[in-house]
């Protein structure tokens, strides 16, 4: 499935990826054979900042791929209560292991090197 972003011609590509235990979303933009960067979202969620973010690394410099694991399993917080909540409610564990498996997919879908950009998420 495609997905445009409002602020970019660039289109997203919504994977489905295995954790080890459970496939999980995540968004993916950028160069096919560029440098990864796993992008994990601020306490909101995956909502069209994050996305917009990751557009826009994809973009830096030489090119990268960007790629945002969806760790609220498709929740959006619309407030600072809901943000805390599903905060509150994350399974560390399962984020580690999603995390994990982003940056594995990267590295069998052409990025050689990889790296970690974390948004504040508390």
């Amino acid at each position: 499935m495609l997905r445009s972003f409002l602020a970019s011609q660039e289109p997203t590509v919504e994977l489905h990826i295995l954790n080890f235990i459970e496939t999980f979303d995540a968004y993916v933009v950028g160069k096919e054979d560029a440098p990864g960067i796993v992008v994990l979202q601020e306490w909101w969620g995956v909502d069209f900042e994050i996305k917009n973010h990751a557009v826009k690394i994809s973009q830096l410099g030489p090119g990268f791929k960007a790629l945002i694991p969806d760790l609220y399993r498709g929740k959006v917080g619309l407030d600072v209560a809901e943000a805390q909540h599903l905060m509150d409610g994350l399974d560390w564990q399962g984020a580690v292991k999603d995390i994990r498996a982003s940056a594995n997919w990267l590295k069998a879908n052409g990025s050689k090197k990889v790296w970690l950009f974390v948004y504040l998420l508390d």
